[in-house]
């Protein structure tokens, strides 16, 4: 029987995950030297899209009214889109809505609010860790105003990309975090029972088993 995380890793790339090979591939024509040298200005743009995302995604938990939250977003997004014109100019603009799709797409086309939590907050967690670690592996200057033009960022990138379209293709994302949390509540009954309820509405919708509880978690918070 073939193995589901080979076969979602292996099958033809389409969406937020084509586009991270094709960044991938465009570090590696760098690595080459077909392309001028460009990978040191995206990777440290790159930077500025994990670091923004964690204060957009907190801006829900605020609580303010609508109109405030929408202020709030826009004034960050603001913020960092200054900062990726800084760091390239108009160019590093273009870069930073680039590399927030390519990051974070996946997210945005998530229709099923209680899922896109969980969603949101792998996609930071497994960017920021791909991040360290292709640099790592890159062996890359730890001073970020000596990347512009470093060719081992154009291998940090490639690194960096590859995972993020790997990671997009396993589903881990949309259907594999589910499968993970439903065997631990499969073999925890009070890991269920103690879940909050959008929790359990991401995972079990309107799915009611013969004898399960129904599927409202503990709190709806």
């Amino acid at each position: 029987m073939a193995n589901p995380f080979v076969k979602s890793v292996t099958e033809w790339p389409s969406g937020p995950a084509l586009s991270s090979f094709g960044i991938a591939l465009l570090c590696l024509l760098e690595l080459a030297g077909v392309v001028p040298r460009f990978a040191g200005t995206l990777m440290t743009i790159q930077f500025v899209v994990i670091h923004s995302s964690i204060f957009v995604a907190a801006i829900p938990l605020t609580r303010a009214e609508e109109p405030v939250q929408r202020g709030m977003f826009l004034l960050l997004i603001s913020c960092y889109t200054l900062l990726a014109y800084h760091a390239n100019g108009l160019y590093g603009v273009f870069q930073f809505a680039g590399l927030t799709y390519s990051t974070y797409a996946g997210y945005i086309f998530n229709k099923e609010e209680a899922s896109a939590k969980i969603e949101l907050a792998l996609r930071w967690l497994t960017a920021f860790l791909a991040f360290i670690l292709a640099v790592s592996i890159a062996g890359t200057p730890e001073r970020v105003e000596s990347w512009d033009g470093n060719n081992r960022l154009a291998l940090a990138g490639f690194v960096y990309f590859i995972a993020l379209g790997l990671l997009e293709k396993s589903g881990l994302y949309r259907e594999r975090w589910k499968n993970i949390l439903r065997k631990l509540a499969e073999k925890d009954p009070q890991f269920r029972k103690n879940m909050p309820g959008w929790l359990s509405l991401a995972l079990y919708k309107a799915e009611k088993r013969p004898g399960e509880p129904p599927a409202a978690g503990g709190s709806s918070a």
